[in-house]
């Protein structure tokens, strides 16, 4: 697993649990215990989380809320410009699916007042779209993942997208790989962005360059499912090696 990625996995996770041991993070990152001990030396400089004795605690975040929240707050303005391009891209009379997600998040404040029929399974997002009066909304069927308040529920909403067809799929990933494909790193959450990846004509990843040439658990798709990536300004083709048939907006 690619450096960054353990670190932000390890970021979360430690937010998440409040306290965790050194010796755990080991085995769950399959990686020496002095590794984790020089993670969580850099993490401590940039992140509100406190080295101890043998583990780590979370200096600030006491919720699941506040988790989603922090993680809002990262990349912000990339997010923007990928929310605006993104919109952009939706037409009055498309039939979308709309992925969980702070970067989709940013998307659903901007289709607000189109006129579409929008497949949803996060409840931040619902909570944003709900006083719309010119949408269509569906909310995906499956369990609800407390954590993040979106539902998943791993083969049983994969297989809800099953009975559905979206001329369009805007999906948020944990990290692309230009020669494998685009990954999550839970299952449960994988399965359900492969449901919409295999049930739309257009597949549009949104993501920021700093989850380039990477990879985490499991895969969502292979890189060729992918029509379009919309990604931020900062984006550099020369550093790449961009398949011929993936259009980069």
């Amino acid at each position: 697993m690619d450096k960054n990625v353990r670190q932000k996995e390890m970021l979360d996770y430690v937010i998440r649990h409040q306290e965790v041991t050194i010796q755990s993070l080991s085995q769950m990152f399959n990686v020496h215990e002095m590794t984790i001990r020089r993670d969580l030396e850099e993490l401590e400089k940039k992140y509100p989380i406190k080295r101890t004795h043998g583990g780590v605690i979370s200096k600030i975040y006491r919720n699941i809320e506040s988790l989603y929240n922090y993680r809002s707050t990262l990349n912000t303005l990339q997010k923007e410009e990928i929310a605006s391009k993104a919109a952009n891209l939706i037409d009055d009379g498309d039939f979308i699916f709309l992925d969980s997600g702070t970067t989709t998040l940013e998307l659903a404040k901007l289709i607000i007042n189109k006129n579409i029929t929008v497949v949803i399974n996060d409840f931040h997002i619902y909570d944003i779209l709900k006083y719309s009066e010119t949408l269509n909304i569906l909310f995906a069927s499956g369990k609800i993942t407390k954590e993040y308040r979106y539902m998943t529920g791993g083969s049983l909403n994969e297989s809800f997208y099953n009975n559905l067809y979206a001329n369009k799929a805007f999906l948020g990933v944990m990290a692309v790989d230009f020669l494998q494909g685009v990954y999550q790193s839970d299952l449960k959450v994988a399965l359900s962005k492969r449901g919409m990846v295999r049930n739309a004509e257009q597949v549009y990843v949104m993501a920021d360059t700093s989850k380039f040439d990477k990879k985490t658990s499991y895969k969502v798709c292979d890189i060729k499912d992918v029509n379009y990536l919309i990604t931020d300004s900062s984006f550099d083709s020369t550093l790449y090696s961009i398949p011929s048939q993936l259009n980069i907006i």
